[in-house]
C-alpha cells in the first residue's frame, strides 16, 4: 500500500543525505509523507525499524502518524516509536525510574482538580471559571520559574 505522492513529496521521501526539514501550510500532507519516508527508511534498509522515533506536537497528530504508517508497513509485531514529546518523556522516566507514577494531565484535567481541591477544601461551591483558570496559570508561572512551594509567599 501507498499513498499518492505529489514530485516534491516523493523528492522528500527518498531524500536520505542529511536531515530534512519539511515546511508546509495545514493539510498539505507533511504526515502523509513522513509515513512514507519511515517505510522507504525502513524497506531501503537505511535505519532499523527500531530506531525510528517520531515526535509530534499533539496526540492527535501521533495517532494520525501511527494510521498512517501502519498500514504502509504491513503487518509486523513491531512499529516505530510515534509520540508527542510529553508521552515519550513520561515513558523514559517510568522505564529509568520503576517506582515513577505519573500521569499526564491536560487543561481541562487540571482545572477539574483544582476545582475539586477548593471544594473539598474550602468549600469554594461558587468559585468562577475565570478564577480557577487563574490559580491554573499561576502554578505553571511559579513550575516554569522553578519556584519551589516554600519560597511562595502565603496569600
Amino acid at each position: 500500500m501507498s499513498y499518492k505522492l505529489d514530485e516534491q513529496q516523493i523528492e522528500a521521501v527518498n531524500y536520505v543525505d542529511s536531515p530534512l526539514c519539511i515546511l508546509a501550510d495545514v493539510g498539505t500532507g507533511k504526515t502523509t509523507v513522513l509515513a512514507n519516508k519511515m517505510v522507504h527508511l525502513v524497506q531501503d534498509d537505511i535505519v532499523s525499524i527500531d530506531s525510528i522515533l517520531a515526535i509530534c506536537p499533539t496526540k492527535q497528530s501521533a495517532k494520525y502518524l501511527e494510521s498512517l504508517s501502519k498500514p504502509l508497513f504491513g503487518k509486523r509485531t513491531y512499529y516505530p516509536c510515534v509520540h508527542t514529546f510529553e508521552s515519550f518523556s513520561a515513558e523514559i522516566l517510568r522505564k529509568e525510574n520503576p517506582k515513577y507514577s505519573h500521569s499526564i494531565y491536560n487543561t481541562s484535567h487540571q482545572l477539574r482538580i483544582i476545582k475539586d481541591i477548593l471544594d473539598e477544601r474550602n468549600n469554594h461551591k461558587n468559585i468562577s471559571f475565570a478564577e480557577i483558570e487563574k490559580i491554573l496559570n499561576y502554578i505553571k508561572f511559579l513550575k516554569n520559574n522553578m519556584i519551589l512551594p516554600h519560597e511562595v509567599e502565603e496569600k
